[in-house]
């Protein structure tokens, strides 16, 4: 991704120093990469990472480099005075957008023979596939600790060989060594313990805590807290700051003084909104990982409740002396046999079915995953659907009109264009895209649609509307691709997709950003037509007006 920015910024110089159109970049870019999307749709190594290519293209361009790219590109085109409008310095965050899909993509391409084609998990975890699958991993212990944190149990039991004694083995030397502990379940000291009572078996947990009668009997919820949490996320994201804004200033001002021979004015002023740049970043940061991220990834897991039943896995609760002969069984019309349960809750009798896997014999205990939905007309209709559709369309919009970089483009539009294009207008205008396009991305999860049947129309649609558009209202909507997925909407729909595509069982829950990225720009580029249009007939009206004012 960074060596598909840099060589976007690199053609962007080029383009503003010899007053290249960004039409032929816009339409070659595209092409090409809808030609390499449709390709990986026949190749099963290449498919799923079609979606993370086209969503890696909405993240690239985010407040710290949409405005910094709009300064170099307006700056260089007044001062090389090639420029035919205000407006032809942008450009950058449309190829700052587009290249870094081509680069993730062709990184897919030298792993096409050394991995293993999509397969079955309990192939997958097979002792024949061993050699190959390894390849995926950096070591033989993070291979271990995927295995455990993702597998099913029966899944598990298969990668040890179906030794259940060489598995108790694993999870004891677990225990006893911190070193390898960090190695398999990562640098949390306590993912162990945590993982063992939320996904463990009984088996399991005895061999991690030492018996079953040494297992805690702690709420699910209570066990996902960690009060180092806070602090070890104030130390990355810090850390994430300054690593995206120390270097690049360095750069600067390394160009500035040795290479430009120029003092650097206002230091003092440069200095001061560096440091605040770093803190903002950090804090901005802190903020969307405790707070938006987690809650976008709750709604997600919710949002299927619209329309099907869905395990609330934070609500699960022990049901304590579970007696099995409490089950009864029921028979449906085609002579399919169901157990379930009678429990009471809140002085209603409530009829549950019996997963004979989240009972635990030893302790008497009843794992209950409640379930929630549908809570709009029956299974799988039409009404929960549309209702996700628009709670999808009115949050894009929502989240679009926070991001700090379309307020800055907005801002810079407006002025360039003399108030021509008012900043609001074009905010409106790519927030309605963008909750159109995140609406379509839901349904690509929902219904696992190839999400190369989802891009082609839009993006065809808007090259047809860039061959009959202005150079200016071309350089603007698809800009505004670029800085609609920003710090604000990124961690929200990505955590919404990841949330939706669990509940719905689907491979990989990308693609929602790539919709949103296409989608402004055909409603800029529409707008564009419709103030193009205007403008002619108000200079009709004024020639006609003249006319018979000389007539008279």
């Amino acid at each position: 991704m960074g060596i598909g920015v840099g060589l976007a910024v690199m053609a962007g110089m080029l383009r503003f120093l010899y007053s290249w159109s960004l039409k032929p970049f816009a339409i070659v870019l595209v092409l090409l990469l809808l030609s390499v999307s449709v390709w990986a749709v026949f190749e099963p190594n290449m498919r799923s990472l079609t979606g993370v290519a086209w969503d890696c293209g909405g993240i690239t361009t985010g407040p710290v480099t949409v405005p910094l790219v709009l300064a170099l590109g307006i700056g260089i085109c007044r001062v090389v005075g090639s420029a035919g409008s205000g407006t032809a310095g942008f450009g950058v965050v449309t190829l700052a957008s587009l290249f870094p899909i081509l680069t993730v993509m062709m990184l897919g391409i030298p792993f096409l023979h050394s991995v293993p084609k999509p397969m079955a998990e309990a192939e997958f975890m097979a002792a024949r596939e061993r050699a190959e699958i390894v390849r995926m991993f950096e070591t033989p212990e993070q291979m271990t600790g995927y295995v455990l944190q993702n597998a099913s149990p029966s899944s598990q039991l298969i990668y040890f060989g179906g030794d259940t004694a060489k598995m108790i083995s694993c999870l004891q030397s677990l225990v006893c060594d911190d070193i390898k502990c960090a190695r398999v379940m990562g640098a949390d000291p306590g993912m162990l313990r945590k993982w063992a009572l939320e996904k463990g078996t009984s088996i399991q947990q005895a061999a991690v805590f030492g018996s079953v009668s040494l297992v805690p009997d702690t709420d699910i919820k209570k066990a996902e807290l960690d009060p180092r949490t806070f602090g070890k996320t104030v130390i990355s994201n810090t850390k994430a700051a300054c690593q995206a804004i120390i270097p690049l200033c360095l750069f600067l001002i390394f160009m500035l003084i040795f290479v430009l021979r120029e003092r650097l004015n206002r230091y003092d002023e440069v200095l001061t909104g560096i440091v605040f740049a770093l803190i903002g970043l950090g804090l901005f940061n802190i903020g969307i990982e405790f707070g938006l991220a987690n809650l976008g990834k709750q709604v997600g897991g919710l949002l299927p409740s619209t329309f099907k039943a869905i395990p609330v896995q934070d609500e699960a609760k022990r049901i304590q002396g579970f007696d099995t002969a409490l089950v009864q069984t029921a028979i449906k019309p085609d002579g399919e046999r169901e157990r379930f349960f009678y429990t009471k809750e809140h002085g209603v009798y409530i009829p549950l079915l019996f997963d004979n896997d989240k009972y635990d014999p030893d302790k008497h205990q009843y794992l209950y995953v409640p379930q929630r939905g549908p809570i709009a007309g029956r299974e799988g209709g039409p009404a929960g659907i549309v209702i996700l559709l628009l709670f999808a369309l009115i949050m894009g919009y929502g989240a679009t009109l926070a991001e700090p970089a379309l307020n800055a483009l907005g801002l810079t539009v407006e002025e360039l264009s003399v108030g021509t294009f008012k900043k609001r207008l074009l905010m409106q205008s790519v927030a309605i895209g963008v909750g159109i396009g995140i609406a379509f991305g839901l349904v690509k999860i929902v219904y696992d649609v190839p999400i190369i049947y989802l891009l082609i129309p839009p993006y065809i649609a808007a090259l047809v509307l860039t061959i009959f558009s202005t150079e200016e209202f071309v350089n603007i909507g698809w800009d505004s691709a670029g800085v609609t997925t920003g710090p604000v909407t990124v961690p929200l729909v990505l955590a919404l997709g990841l949330g939706v595509g669990i509940q719905m069982n689907v491979v990989e829950g990308f693609g929602i950003l790539a919709m949103a990225s296409v989608w402004p720009i055909l409603s800029v580029l529409l707008v564009g037509i419709v103030i193009r249009w205007r403008r002619r007939m108000m200079v009709k009206r004024i020639i006609g007006k003249q006319k018979e004012e000389a007539a008279v």
